[in-house]
């Protein structure tokens, strides 16, 4: 949805807040699947209390790094622009984090698909 642009992030908030995210404090991770090319699936989470985003790639393409890359940073700041709003905390003085700065880490030794697979 992030991606497509199709929905304001206004409305994606209201949609998934309670069903998926609750309270921003109590928080711990994001979990984002993500469809390539409508081949391959990988993983992107949203560490909040590391404050960090984690790709898990279970078959990575060394051709498509870069656009997966943008891929993500766009997912980081259709998040962050949702994280804004003062449904998601308690006090109105809550810091907001800014998940557009989180480093982005490749997990590493996970396992790997065949090539084809």
């Amino acid at each position: 949805m992030a991606l497509s642009e199709t929905i304001p992030s206004s409305q994606a908030r209201e949609d998934y807040k309670e069903a998926f995210m609750g309270k921003v404090e109590v928080l711990r991770k994001i979990y984002v699947p993500v469809n390539e090319d409508n081949l391959h699936w990988y993983l992107v989470i949203f560490d909040m209390n590391q404050c960090q985003v984690i790709l898990l790639d279970s078959n990575p393409d060394p051709k498509k790094k870069a656009s997966k890359i943008f891929s993500i940073k766009q997912l980081a700041l259709y998040l962050e622009g949702m994280l804004q709003h003062d449904s998601f905390y308690d006090f109105e003085s809550t810091i907001r984090p800014k998940v557009s700065e989180f480093p982005m880490l490749e997990a590493l030794g996970i396992g790997r698909q065949r090539n084809d697979s």
